[in-house]
This record gives structure tokens, sequence and C-alpha cells, in this order.
């Protein structure tokens, strides 16, 4: 186990996030984390994936041995906006990352990091700190952000997403999830907006 204020040299409370009664500093905080995988890992690919998310089947991640990026319909102006002023380049996709998982390069992620610190006197973590407009309630998405990259630097398979979005008195037991969801859907998220 990892301590995940280790990982940055900021913590959740830190971050002053707050949009009228809801305090998102530990939503963006995550993010940051997730972005912070390839100081740890030791393998050369890693699964982020959101703790509200559950695999209800068997995933492949690979076509023909290159990453697959998964994409969705779940489109954000201010995550685009975000992904523009810190990487200083326009969104390689209409289409948008939210998948609410992804496979990641380890290298891939710490080249990510390494542009978004170039010509900028601060850490990559900063300088997304820096574009995140705090006043609205969903600022930034480190999904978007890595599949743009990745998109602008290779031609890189894409998939549609195919992810069930429940209340979370629906959750039930993995295997109940799998049997009543698996045919139709990768995912099924239970987010608490739902």
């Amino acid at each position: 186990m990892i301590d995940e204020d280790s990982l940055l040299p900021l913590r959740r409370a830190d971050i002053d996030y707050r949009v009228g009664t809801m305090d998102r500093s530990g939503w963006l905080f995550q993010q940051l984390i997730k972005l912070s995988a390839d100081a740890i890992a030791v393998e050369d690919h890693i699964l982020l994936l959101d703790a509200d998310t559950v695999l209800v089947r068997p995933q492949s991640f690979t076509l023909r041995g290159e990453i697959v990026l998964l994409q969705s319909g779940e489109y954000h102006g201010n995550y685009f906006s975000a992904c523009e002023d810190v990487l200083g380049i326009a969104p390689s996709s209409h289409l948008s990352f939210i998948a609410h998982h992804m496979v990641v390069n380890r290298r891939s992620l710490a080249a990510l990091k390494h542009e978004m610190e170039l010509g900028r006197e601060v850490a990559w973590w900063q300088a997304i700190l820096n574009v995140c407009d705090l006043s609205c309630a969903s600022c930034f998405s480190e999904y978007e952000l890595y599949g743009n990259f990745e998109l602008r630097r290779r031609s890189v398979p894409r998939r549609w997403w195919m992810n069930a979005a429940l209340p979370r008195d629906r959750l039930l037991t993995i295997e109940n999830l799998e049997w009543q969801l698996g045919s139709r859907y990768r995912t099924v998220s239970f987010h608490h907006y739902v």
C-alpha cells in the first residue's frame, strides 16, 4: 500500500476547490494521483480505474499489439479547454476519452508530464492547477489530457466505452452485475450524482 500523500508534494487539503457547497478538492486530487502512476509503477502499462467503476466482463485493452483508448460521448468543454491550455494544442479528438478507466503507458505518461513542464517554471501538477477553472464543478480530466496527448503523438486504436451509469443503491454483487449487464456493457459506474 502507498500513502497518497507521498506521491505529490501537495495533499488534498492543499487544494482549495469548492463550488457552492461542494468540496471538489478530492475529485481533482485523485486525478493528480492517477497521473503520478508512472512514479510508482514497475510495469510498462498501468490500468487507471475510477473507484466507483466496476469491470463487468473480461477486458482486452490491446488491438494488434497496440493499447486501445476508449472513447465516449461524455463531452465537457472545460476538460477540452484545460487540455488545450496545459498542452498548448487543440484537442485531437471530438469524442471524449472519459471512460472512467484507461490503460496508460508509463513512458508516455512521463513524457506527457515532461511536456507540461516545458517552457514553464512549475511542476506538471502545478501547470494543471494553474489552468483549472475552479469556479466550475468539473474543470479537468486526466483521461482527456492523456488521450489527446497520445492521439497527437501517434495513431491510436480506439473503441467505444460501453459503460452503464447506475445509482449506488443498484450496487449488487459483482457476479450479479456480470450476469445482468456483462453482455451489453464493459463497465458499470456508480457515480454519487446518479
